[in-house]
C-alpha cells in the first residue's frame, strides 16, 4: 500500500490528525499501481479539506476478495473466481495496521471507504464483515451495476446452482 496526503496542507496545525479515505478501484483502474493508478492530484484540487488517501493493492491473483479463476481475465473473475473470506480479514487488518502505524496524523474516528465498480463490491464486503476493528465514518459507492449480464449463458454449472439457490431462498 501507499499513503498520500491530499489537499491544501498549508493551514493545518502541526499535530492535526486528518481523515483517512481508503480507495478501492474497479477492474480497469490499474489497481496494481495503487495510488499512482488513481488521479489523486485531481482529488486534491476538489477536496474541501485535506485528508490521507490509502490505496491498497488487491492480493496477488485476486480481484479484491475473489480469487481469479482459470480464465485469468479480470472481467471473468466474477463468473469463475472463488470468494475468499480470509482476504477480507486481511484487508481489514491492513487498514487497522495503517491507522495504528500512522496515528500521529490519521484520525481513527474519520475513516471513509470509497469504492468504484469492483471496488464498490470490496467496500460492501468490508461493511458486512463483523470483525473489522475500525469505525467507518462514511461510505461512497459508485459504478454499482450488473455490467450487462442479462442471463446465465456461459456461467458455469456451479454458478447456476448458486443462482438457483438464491432465487429459491428469496422466492424470486
Amino acid at each position: 500500500y501507499r499513503l498520500a496526503r491530499i489537499g491544501n496542507l498549508s493551514n493545518i496545525e502541526p499535530g492535526t490528525r486528518l481523515p483517512l479515505v481508503v480507495w478501492f478501484g474497479g477492474i480497469h483502474d490499474e489497481l496494481e499501481k495503487g495510488i499512482d493508478g488513481c488521479n489523486h492530484e485531481e482529488l486534491g484540487k476538489c477536496a474541501s479539506s485535506p485528508f490521507v488517501l490509502l490505496a491498497p493493492y488487491p492480493p496477488e491473483g485476486y480481484m479484491w476478495f475473489i480469487k481469479k479463476g482459470q480464465k485469468q481475465k479480470p472481467f471473468w473473475t466474477w463468473v469463475d473466481g472463488e470468494y475468499d473470506p480470509t482476504s477480507v480479514l486481511n484487508m481489514a487488518q491492513l487498514i487497522v495496521r495503517v491507522v495504528r502505524e500512522h496515528e500521529e496524523y490519521i484520525d481513527s474516528a474519520l475513516i471513509s471507504l470509497v469504492g468504484f465498480s469492483a471496488g464498490a463490491y470490496a467496500v460492501t464486503e468490508l461493511l458486512a464483515f463483523s470483525d473489522r476493528q475500525f469505525h467507518i465514518h462514511r461510505v461512497v459507492l459508485a459504478g454499482v451495476h450488473g455490467h450487462g449480464q442479462p442471463d446465465d449463458r456461459g456461467i458455469s454449472q456451479k454458478r447456476r446452482n448458486n443462482m438457483d439457490n438464491i432465487r429459491n431462498k428469496l422466492s424470486l
